[in-house]
């Protein structure tokens, strides 16, 4: 016999208790009360539908009588502030260029194992472009992680770039992940 036909047979009492009482509540909600035996002025609006709402609106406007003639057009109106100001003056020089070439350069994850020696990692944009951002994250189950720098750098080759150092003082092992977003700026 399976478990759910031995839990039906267990507990049938208490389903068909269940289904007589629903039942007989919704039966005497629909047959007992009717609009006739609610006083008046004892319902919320909030407790009506909209359309109730509407319907009850609607019974005290009269029909709708036909569209009148238009009106006769308004005079002309004075010019705004547009119309007072001088001359358009010239064109100026374009601008620079402005930020363009978004790019993101993360590194590899770097190992920082525990004893709390510092370890270091540097996210490098590539040569023309400049650092705008940085960002970075640990992991590792048991490390506890601590930041002892983050900063925009300039790398030994010129380039601009994202550093970040980091200490472990946790019983495990982590590594640290470093990005940067770097633009053309001109």
């Amino acid at each position: 016999m399976s478990r759910s036909f031995r839990h039906l047979q267990r507990h049938f009492v208490g389903y068909l208790a269940l289904f007589v009482a629903l039942g007989g509540t919704s039966f005497a909600a629909a047959s007992l009360i009717n609009g006739s035996q609610i006083k008046p002025h004892t319902i919320a609006k909030n407790r009506l539908t909209n359309s109730a709402i509407a319907s009850l609106k609607a019974s005290r406007v009269g029909p709708k009588g036909p569209a009148g003639p238009s009106g006769p057009a308004g005079p002309t109106g004075k010019a705004g502030v547009a119309g007072h100001m001088g001359a358009t003056g010239h064109t100026g020089t374009t601008g620079p260029a402005g930020v363009s070439g978004f790019q993101r350069v993360s590194t590899p994850g770097v190992s920082v194992p525990t004893g709390g020696a510092d370890v270091s990692a540097l996210a490098e944009c590539p040569a023309g472009k400049q650092a705008i951002s940085g960002s970075y994250f640990t992991a590792g189950d048991g490390a506890k992680i601590r930041t002892e720098t983050s900063a925009y750098a300039i790398a030994d080759d010129g380039n601009f770039g994202w550093s970040v150092t980091v200490a472990n003082d946790g019983t495990a092992d982590g590594t640290l992940h470093v990005s940067v977003i770097c633009a053309n700026a001109s």
